[in-house]
């Protein structure tokens, strides 16, 4: 019992599609935004990695689950050709969105619970990269033969064209207008047409591979690890962010901010030269070890709330999977089908919207702060030009009493030369 058509129409067909057409937009838009930066984190850089699996898979799902269920004519006669294929490379992206947000938990855990190992080490991007790309494609690698292009010649019942013919099932001579299954025909006909399906091959239909790799082995990598880790690992960066060694260091990081900016105040008014690039490399080193802390704070609740929201969009997916185990597809009752199409759609609105959760805890607080320090800049220097105004007015008329009494002293001491006249 499969799927009601309407119900796998409107969700696999109708709702997947747009939904992977916005993730695109949003995933194309944040590849650029990300090279863009002028942090090229490690943190950065996974999350490059992961809207570019991102991205390859909604594209590929739109183009494997919802094209064929809006047009008909690429599901007869581009699909099957390209099924062998897509399928495959659509698990390996969606397995290396998987892994790598298991990645990016466990740069986040060591850059918060072990900050001196990983600068010690010098951890690199492609410490994570690297093995998550080489697992995703050997893991996947028996996937590319389970599917092929099955080539069938359309039959027509060569029995029809006569008035009577035997029936196969009853052995008596039937009409054609009584006859009715075609299937019961003795003669079929060629028409000359070739109809190409997807078929299974025979490593798909083996009942041993069916049984380790698709339902147990597929369970436990692509499900049950990822979710486990992520728990643990997420559970232990929420409690080392709620001690108090960590709650002070970011108290601190308020104070040297603080401290920095009353500094800034004293170079201002200092006068020195050796004072002032003193203070001058204070300040900056001051700043910059502010800025990070902060920056490392917006990445870890980032990363929280991506690995939250890939929690619940992918659980669901743990139901089929075990209903797989112990009852055959085609047995399945209604919304067991069902249950599979809602989770193709939760899994393609979280590889369309994961970066948004990034944008809106690192990106959007960034620019928010940046213009508040121009409104504050441009409100100083409107302070500092309307304070020097009201002085030069206030000292305009001490400017006047001195010219003139410098103008009289003058006259005082050199009086003017007397008339030449003969004595």
């Amino acid at each position: 019992m499969g799927t009601h058509p309407d119900v796998d129409l409107y969700l696999e067909g109708v709702a997947n599609f747009v939904v992977c057409t916005i993730g695109m937009g949003i995933n194309a838009a944040a590849i650029g935004i990300l090279c863009r930066q002028k942090t090229s984190s490690l943190f950065v850089k996974l999350m490059i990695t992961l809207v570019s699996y991102d991205l390859i898979y909604v594209f590929l799902f739109a183009t494997c689950y919802s094209l064929p269920r809006l047009y008909n004519r690429f599901d007869d006669h581009v699909f099957p050709h390209l099924a062998p294929f897509l399928v495959p490379i659509t698990q390996m992206a969606l397995s290396g969105s998987v892994y790598t947000t298991v990645a990016l938990t466990v740069e986040r855990y060591i850059s918060v619970g072990f900050p001196f190992f990983r600068q010690r080490h010098n951890l690199k991007a492609w410490v994570f990269i690297v093995p998550v790309a080489i697992f995703i494609v050997g893991y996947n690698i028996p996937r590319f033969f389970e599917l092929e292009t099955v080539h069938k010649p359309v039959m027509i019942c060569a029995d029809s064209t006569n008035t009577t013919y035997i029936d196969s099932a009853s052995g008596e001579l039937v009409t054609p207008t009584t006859a009715t299954n075609v299937s019961r025909c003795i003669n079929f006909n060629e028409t000359g047409e070739w109809m190409t399906n997807i078929g299974l091959t025979q490593l798909r239909t083996n009942s041993y591979y069916v049984s380790i790799y698709v339902n147990y082995l597929n369970l436990f990598v692509n499900i049950f690890l990822p979710l486990t880790s992520l728990v643990v690992m997420n559970i232990c960066i929420y409690r080392i962010m709620r001690n108090q060694w960590y709650s002070q260091s970011v108290i601190a990081v308020d104070q040297s901010e603080q401290t920095v900016e009353t500094r800034r105040g004293h170079f201002r008014s200092s006068k020195s030269s050796s004072r002032r690039s003193t203070m001058l490399n204070i300040r900056r080193g001051g700043h910059h070890e502010a800025e990070y802390k902060k920056r490392d704070a917006q990445y870890t609740r980032a990363s929280l709330f991506m690995v939250v929201a890939f929690i619940v969009c992918n659980m669901p997916r743990f139901i089929p999977n075990i209903m797989e185990i112990f009852i055959e597809f085609h047995k399945w009752p209604q919304w067991g089908h069902v249950l599979v199409n809602v989770n193709h759609l939760l899994t393609v609105i979280n590889s369309a919207f994961n970066f948004l959760i990034y944008w809106s805890f690192c990106c959007g607080k960034r620019r928010r702060r940046r213009s508040r320090r121009q409104r504050e800049m441009l409100s100083q220097k409107t302070f500092t030009t309307h304070s020097f105004e009201m002085q030069s007015i206030t000292n305009e008329p001490t400017l006047l009493r001195r010219s003139r009494h410098d103008t009289e002293v003058t006259t005082c001491h050199n009086p003017p030369p007397s008339s030449q006249t003969g004595f």
